[in-house]
């Protein structure tokens, strides 16, 4: 049976990046019944869109076409794709924009204003195809392609031919293959026909492969091996889903991707010698696998927690994360490297990575984080990081919600007030609200906190340090230089106790919305 992840997650900046990324509770300050809508200028610098599209397009100086491109996205955007989409890919066919410069201009905005209407999608895509498969060069190439995938799966019509082109998967700039490999992974991919197996099969071979006279540089194998962990394995297209089950993966087509992959980090010489990397394919080894592929891979991966280089450490305890629940074999291991490193002050970095892969992998994680979160001794940056970790879990972690509680009810963060207290304090009703229906009945002391906050702030408003700065000249000057309605918003706003205020009120409210298996209330149909 062929292994299915639970989630496909989303992968930004992940060579570089500092935390697991996974998902989290959603911030109840910002679950708002309505949104309101931006005030789009009409005009800028006394110019109408319309004028700015006609500099954009037919002012002979250069820049100043150029300075038109970066001032249209600042005018509502259903208008630039109204007015602008159709002259702006004219301005990329032949005989359109005479400078290679500012075509990159144009390039670049055609790919943030997020068309939209199908026609014009089409068009857009055709257009900048021409640019990313063609002989225009590396720069051409690389703003094509990065404009491209901002369509996802709407470029997937593409993907095989920007896979399988020599040009492009072979282009001279490292960066330019390293984007195309990223791309990939957003566009290859579509609801009903899952991912290009012509795709996968590139991807694995071309572009994450480092033997012989493959790809040498490791940032686009690493961008090779992310983008096929995002695409997953093919589907089997002649056995529709049934109800209420995952669609069928072709099996002999995953071996297939998983061999290729295999090979590049079997043997006591492997063909991959960069150790990210070798992390990353028996990442996508367990994604495209069997469960015992998974069992396989998950010890491999797990023999780098004993490793000394702590970049290694690391990236190996990041790579559990990505495993999630499938990671339980190894909570003692990285409940081991979060003790050890407790007294280093190095060990920073691997205790909130350890903290966010023991949230990662869930319930059977939770008394680890737990501990952190308790202990008053702990340095505020780990508990906050441990309370993110347990807001991983949502309603499951609702069986500790006291320590949770216990934070927000602390006295000393209306006593005695400091940045990491409302910091801590903040993260936690974060944490509490991610736990839905298991937190209403904390409502009532969330409610009755609150309230203090209003005897806190008219104290400290009466108090002698705030009414002397209330009455300085300086301050004086400041609001009379405003309307009486701007000035007491702003008064509120730098009043900490309104903001404190503020985020409990949110998250009662999302507390109080919250069904059973939908923190925050069932989405809307």
């Amino acid at each position: 049976m062929f292994i299915r992840m639970l989630a496909v997650i989303l992968l930004s900046a992940l060579l570089t990046a500092t935390a697991v990324s996974q998902p989290v509770a959603k911030d109840p300050s910002k679950d708002k019944e309505t949104s309101k809508e931006p005030k789009w200028p009409k005009e800028i610098g006394k110019k109408s869109l319309a004028e700015w599209l006609k500099i954009a397009r037919e002012d002979k100086d250069a820049a100043a076409r150029a300075d038109a491109l970066l001032t249209i996205p600042n005018f509502s955007p259903v208008e630039v794709r109204k007015e602008c989409t159709k002259a702006l890919c004219k301005r990329l066919e032949s005989g359109g924009e005479p400078d290679s410069g500012v075509k990159l201009f144009v390039m670049d905005l055609i790919g943030a204003i997020g068309i939209e209407d199908p026609g014009d999608t089409k068009e857009a895509l055709r257009v900048l195809n021409i640019y990313a498969s063609g002989e225009h060069g590396s720069v051409s190439r690389m703003h094509a392609l990065k404009a491209i995938a901002k369509f996802g799966p709407k470029a997937h019509g593409l993907s095989r031919g920007l896979a399988n082109s020599t040009l492009v998967y072979k282009d001279p700039s490292f960066e330019v293959r390293r984007i195309v490999a990223q791309t990939l992974g957003q566009i290859a991919k579509t609801e009903a026909l899952g991912p290009d197996y012509s795709v996968l099969k590139s991807l694995a071979t071309n572009m994450a492969n480092a033997n012989a006279d493959k790809e040498s540089c490791v940032l686009v194998r690493l961008a090779a091996l992310e983008s096929l962990f995002i695409l997953g394995p093919p589907l089997d297209l002649t056995k529709p889903a049934q109800k209420g089950m995952p669609p069928t993966i072709d099996t002999k087509a995953a071996e297939e991707i998983i061999d290729i992959v295999k090979k590049r980090i079997a043997g006591a010489k492997p063909v991959e010698t960069n150790k990210q990397a070798e992390l990353w394919s028996r990442l996508v080894v367990v994604r495209f696998g069997t469960v015992d592929d998974m069992h396989e891979q998950l010890n491999a991966i797990a023999e780098n927690l004993t490793n000394n280089d702590e970049s290694v450490k690391y990236q190996t305890i990041v790579t559990l994360g990505f495993l999630g629940e499938n990671a339980e074999p190894k909570i003692n291991q990285i409940v081991a490297i979060l003790n050890s490193t407790k007294t280093n002050p190095q060990g920073h970095t691997l205790r909130e990575a350890a903290l966010m892969t023991l949230g990662s992998i869930g319930e059977k994680a939770i008394e680890p984080i737990r501990q952190v979160i308790e202990d008053t001794a702990e340095e505020p940056e780990m508990r906050i990081a441990a309370l993110k970790a347990l807001a991983m879990m949502g309603e499951k972690a609702g069986r500790v919600r006291g320590s949770v509680v216990a934070i927000v009810q602390d006295p000393l963060t209306l006593e005695e007030p400091s940045k990491t207290r409302i910091a801590l304090l903040e993260q936690a009703l974060l944490t509490l609200a991610g736990m839905g229906v298991k937190a209403k009945s904390e409502v009532p002391s969330l409610q009755t906190l609150s309230k203090k906050l209003v005897a806190v702030k008219e104290k400290r408003m009466r108090g002698e340090e705030y009414q002397k700065w209330l009455k300085s000249p300086e301050t004086q000057r400041w609001l009379k230089s405003m309307k009486k309605e701007e000035a007491d918003e702003i008064l509120n706003n730098q009043n900490p106790e309104d903001q404190l205020k503020r985020f409990i009120d949110d998250a009662v409210v999302y507390i109080n919305k919250s069904e059973e298996g939908h923190p925050g209330g069932a989405p809307k149909k």
